[in-house]
């Protein structure tokens, strides 16, 4: 090869090299390859369907070994058949659960102030409202079928006061909830009393006059 053909073919590969990464980077269609699903394939599909599995679906960028991005690495539960060698959030401490949530969700804006908020040193955690496997509500993969039932569950206290009249408009005449507990707080945590999702309780009751006349439209 002569020296003119030799610096041609340098300077066709120098331009394309930029593209080497992009022309060996995988589709996004192709097929994945989860090993956990040789033995916990119903588990596998039925996870496919939930706002995690969907995000691991169409953002494999995000996750790295899919189930064991929650679960850990699975090799040695993968050799031993052992359920003792794969973490198994549901039966972790609450803290450990949590943390393993908080790999993903720490830095999105309602869940930033989990750790030492009033929940968080109450001893729950993620899963203590949230189930990712088994969640009976499709919004926020809560394990109650309706928010006010699951805040209930530990604040009974607040459920007569529900009941009671208010101006805040909790329920219509056909008992419907209007308003939500997190219509006005975040149970993850905040910078005001009361886990008032605004800045201040004045702000809140400016929101709450929003939601009503909302609510009283729809």
């Amino acid at each position: 090869m002569s020296r003119i053909d030799l610096t041609a073919v340098i300077i066709w590969l120098g331009l394309l090299s930029p593209l080497a990464p992009i022309m060996a980077r995988p589709s996004a269609n192709a097929p994945r390859e989860n090993p956990c699903l040789s033995c916990h394939e119903a588990i596998g599909k039925s996870f496919d369907s939930t706002p995690h599995g969907k995000a691991m679906r169409f953002e494999p960028g995000r996750f790295v070994g899919d189930c064991q991005a929650c679960h850990g690495y699975g090799a040695a539960h993968i050799e031993s058949a052992d359920p003792t060698k794969i973490a198994n959030p549901a039966t972790l401490s609450a803290l450990e659960a949590s943390e393993t949530c908080l790999k993903c969700h720490q830095t999105e804006k309602h869940q930033m102030f989990w750790r030492g908020s009033q929940h968080d040193l109450a001893g729950n955690g993620c899963l203590s409202c949230h189930s990712a496997h088994h969640a009976k509500s499709e919004e926020a993969l809560l394990r109650s079928p309706k928010q006010a039932g699951l805040c209930f569950t530990c604040h009974q206290n607040v459920r007569k006061a529900q009941l009671q009249r208010s101006t805040h408009l909790f329920r219509d005449e056909h008992l419907r909830n209007r308003i939500d507990c997190a219509s006005c707080h975040n149970v993850h945590g905040t910078q005001t009393e009361k886990l008032i999702a605004a800045n201040s309780v004045s702000d809140s009751h400016n929101l709450a006059r929003r939601w009503r006349r909302v609510a009283s439209q729809g």
